[in-house]
């Protein structure tokens, strides 16, 4: 299906994942776009802070138990709906002028 895929583990994160996600959505996604959020068994109140997140393009899936990042993008992976994925850490922010095509004159 024609879209994006962004994948996020998180882990610890619960001071700049709404960040993470604010960014996402400010980006100018124009496509179909979902954000999966993989939580790994963080020992802050990353769980909580995630709970509060409703939004339709949000799908968050939590690990049994800490398996590491890695495994939790290759579950981001199996788990994406869209023809292009993206991985980005929690602690990352997209910049909007990040793809900004500019005419050289």
């Amino acid at each position: 299906m024609k879209g994006i895929s962004i994948i996020i583990p998180c882990y610890n994160c619960e001071n700049y994942i709404n960040e993470c996600i604010e960014s996402i959505k400010n980006f100018g996604i124009k496509n179909k776009y979902e954000i999966i959020l993989i939580e790994d068994c963080s020992s802050d109140k990353t769980k909580e802070v995630l709970g509060k997140v409703n939004d339709k393009n949000i799908r968050i899936y939590q690990n049994k138990q800490n398996k590491g990042v890695q495994y939790s993008r290759n579950k981001g992976l199996k788990l994406a709906q869209y023809d292009y994925v993206m991985t980005i850490d929690s602690d990352d922010k997209l910049n909007a002028e990040m793809y900004k095509n500019e005419e050289k004159t």
